[in-house]
Order: C-alpha cells, then sequence, then structure tokens
C-alpha cells in the first residue's frame, strides 16, 4: 500500500498540472508588439489582455483601471511559436547511444504522465502550440483533452494521431514499428483510404491533419509507397471531410505524387532522385525540383515544412562532406520562398535527439541560415504556422486571438538569436514560463 500511495503521490506531484484560468485585465507596457500576420513593429507598445484573449494592442492606449501591469521596457512581444512538425510520443532518443532497456521505464513513466518534461520544455522556448504528426490515438487524444480542460498545463496540441502507411514502408521496415500497433494504418486501396479517414475524421474530437508516409524505394532504402489512386482517395477523403493531409516524402517522386494528389502540406525537403544511392547524394547533392512543381504548390497553397535539422543538422554544425548538400537544400527552399511557397517550421522533435522546443528555435534560426529573412523565418512559425492549422485563434498578436505570447530579450527581426533569450511565456494570458516583475 505505501509504495502504491509513493507511486501516486509521484505522480501527481510530477506530472505538471495545468494553472488557474486567466482573468480580468492584463496590460503588458513598454516593448515592442510584432503584429498583425506579417509581424509589424509597434515601438513602446501596450498590449490590453481580457480573460485570457488579446483586446488591442498599439502605442497610445489607456490601461483599464485594476489592470495587471507587466513593465518589459526594451523587451519584444510576439505571438507564441508553433512548432508544425513533432512526435509528442516518440522517445527522446540520444542519436549515438539510442534507446536501452534501462530508459524504458522512464519512457513509459513519461507517458503515462502525457510528457511532462516535454511540455514544460517548449512552454520554456516560447512554443504555445504544437502538431504532433504520429502518435497513438487514444494517447494524444486524451493528453489534448486535458490540456484544454486545465488538468496538465502544456502548449495546445494540434494531432494527426496514427500514420497512414504501408507494410514495407516507413516506420514499420525502419523503427521496426509494429504494423499493428496504434499509431499505425494501412491502406491498401482506394475503399480501405476512405475508410480510416472516416474513421479518423470525424466524431467529437477529430483529427486535425492526416499524415501520410509517401516514400518511394532507393538504391539503399527498400521502402513500398502508396499507389497514386489511394493517395488521390485518402486526400478527397479528407478534404469532403473539411481535414488537410500532409506527406512525409523521402524523394522528388513522392513530392511530385503528393502535390498532384492534391496533399496540402510537405514534410522534409528530400528532393532526392529516388535511382541514386545515398552516398551519391552526399558526393553530388544532385536535386532540384520539377518543372513546374513550386508554381503548382504555390497555386494550390501547398505548405512546405522543410525540417532542416533532420536533413542536414545544425547549420552552427556542419561537417565538411555535408557543407555542399546543405548550400543546395538551402538553395532550393529559397526558390520555393521566391516562387511563393508557404514555408512553415517544424523540429521533428524528438526523433534523433532534437529537444522539445529547443528544436523549434534551432530551426527557426536554420531557416535565417538557408536564407529566409528573419520576419519570414519567424511567420514560419507564427502566422503562416496558423494559416496551415487553419487556426484564427493563434499564431498572430491582434484582437480578439488568444493571448498566447512570448516576451523576449531582445528583438528577432534583427537577431534571431533573441528567441534564445525568453523572458515569459503567456498562454491564454496566464504565466506558463519565466516571470516579469509586476508593477
Amino acid at each position: 500500500m505505501a509504495v502504491a500511495a509513493g507511486g501516486a503521490t509521484a505522480y501527481n506531484l510530477t506530472r505538471f498540472p495545468g494553472g488557474e484560468a486567466h482573468s480580468g485585465w492584463l496590460a503588458l507596457r513598454g516593448l515592442t508588439a510584432l503584429t498583425g500576420p506579417d509581424l509589424e513593429p509597434v515601438a513602446d507598445a501596450i498590449v490590453l489582455v481580457r480573460d485570457g484573449r488579446i483586446v488591442d494592442a498599439g502605442s497610445r492606449l489607456e490601461i483599464p483601471d485594476g489592470a495587471a501591469i507587466l513593465d518589459a521596457p526594451g523587451a519584444t512581444v510576439l505571438p507564441g511559436l508553433i512548432d508544425m512538425h513533432t512526435h509528442l510520443g516518440f522517445p527522446p532518443i540520444d542519436p549515438d547511444g539510442g534507446l536501452g532497456l534501462s530508459d524504458l521505464p522512464g519512457y513509459y513513466w513519461d507517458m503515462a504522465r502525457y510528457l511532462p518534461g516535454g511540455r514544460r520544455d517548449l512552454l520554456a522556448h516560447g512554443v504555445t502550440a504544437v502538431r504532433s504528426l504520429g502518435d497513438e490515438l487514444t494517447w494524444v487524444h486524451e493528453l489534448r483533452q486535458q490540456v484544454e480542460n486545465g488538468t496538465l498545463e502544456g502548449p495546445r496540441v494540434f494531432f494527426a494521431g496514427p500514420t497512414l502507411t504501408t507494410p514495407g514502408g516507413h516506420p514499420i521496415s525502419t523503427f521496426d514499428v509494429p504494423a499493428d500497433s496504434e499509431g499505425i494504418r494501412l491502406p491498401g486501396n482506394p475503399a480501405q483510404a476512405q475508410a480510416i479517414v472516416a474513421e479518423l475524421c470525424e466524431g467529437d474530437d477529430r483529427v486535425d491533419v492526416i499524415k501520410v508516409i509517401q516514400e518511394s524505394r532507393t538504391a539503399d532504402r527498400p521502402l513500398t509507397p502508396h499507389e497514386p489512386e489511394v493517395l488521390a482517395a485518402i486526400a478527397a477523403a479528407a478534404h469532403d471531410l473539411g481535414v488537410p493531409v500532409t506527406a512525409h516524402c523521402g524523394t522528388v517522386t513522392d513530392l511530385a505524387q503528393a502535390v498532384g494528389a492534391g496533399f496540402d502540406g510537405i514534410e522534409h525537403l528530400s528532393l532526392r532522385d529516388p535511382t541514386a544511392p545515398w552516398d551519391e547524394v552526399l558526393r553530388t547533392a544532385a536535386m532540384g525540383w520539377p518543372e513546374g512543381l513550386l508554381d503548382q504548390m504555390a497555386a494550390g497553397g501547398v505548405a512546405l515544412d522543410p525540417t532542416l535539422l533532420v536533413e542536414l543538422g545544425d547549420p552552427a554544425d556542419q561537417p565538411p562532406e555535408r557543407a555542399h548538400l546543405a548550400e543546395r537544400v538551402y538553395s532550393r527552399l529559397l526558390e520555393a520562398h521566391r516562387a511563393g511557397v508557404a514555408i512553415i517550421a517544424g523540429s521533428d522533435a524528438a526523433v534523433n535527439g532534437i529537444g522539445f522546443g529547443s528544436g523549434l528555435v534551432r530551426e527557426v534560426r536554420a531557416l535565417g541560415a538557408a536564407g529566409l529573412d528573419n520576419r519570414a523565418a519567424l511567420r514560419a512559425a507564427t502566422s503562416r504556422a496558423a494559416a496551415a492549422l487553419r487556426s484564427d485563434q493563434i499564431g498572430v498578436l491582434e484582437p480578439g486571438r488568444v493571448a498566447d505570447l512570448v516576451v523576449l530579450d531582445g528583438d528577432p527581426l534583427a537577431d534571431l538569436g533573441a528567441l534564445q533569450h525568453v523572458m515569459v511565456v503567456l498562454r491564454e494570458g496566464r504565466v506558463v514560463s519565466g516571470e516579469i516583475a509586476a508593477a
């Protein structure tokens, strides 16, 4: 009995419970506010929040009597960051050491408490919303419900639930994930695809996006992709139910097939020729966009989530043999950006040891290293991300939206390094990380 009681106490004390909902008036004063979908700076601004929602933001506003006031002169406030590619139910694996048997008890303990350390790390880095692309459906449903009802603290959760793949596809043949796992669905034909999409997209707590693995066999990866008619059936069924579809793509062929099927998003900037071995790709960096594809993506509103950290590693720590590959990937990303393709930011945490929260900050900085200007890199994790989520509640600092905000010591429009200097984070107007002395 004592052991059970101790376990229950530890569970309750370490699950990172939610705080009280914000009520009344709050004023953030004396900072620069990055407002609207284009993050237009307003100097010496006042941001007014009431009951968790933004009421106004401007330089000459009257603060209501009795409002709580947070002074942050010289700081910058912007919408909370949105990580568009995470795996909340994926164990954070050391890329060098892997996940051993001794790590499993801690992993399952974390899953039972709905990842308290990960939720805390995300908020601490200013990430107030995540899109999780591949989880056991029941687990991620319960996580979102407990965050939404205030039982647990954390970023708001958008999710795909199970990944749609093939028996010979990723992650079954790459990570040895069982084909009958709760995190996997296997549409073998158009009718099965329609049935699976209906299962995931109907009901009171449907998924926010359908995630499809479309990765062709290459010279060194014997993977099996979906047939084009299955891709088309997935997209049509999801769109009939008002749900977008995004594809994990391994080669330029996969990407073109997903766009042709009407998908709404592309995960990973993998423009690899499926006939080229990986060592040849590293040596020659031979990759490019098929003619007309970028115009097709831009016209169709297809969002590109390049996940540069996973594709290339950290730009600050590139090995010499990958330098030319990074240069080519950056060039292709800029081509997409200049063609009008919406670029969004996703870290792919916790794959390859990428940290929750810190991974997105690094990804946004990698977008800057690739050549996007700072405003575009920030929009990839704020307003562009919110648009891809089809949300008019987050991602933009404007009246009517929820007060999911991050205050930085510095100006990220001038230096993306300011993202590393988080002063305070608000979720619906309440402080969930950091501290600013009240006036």
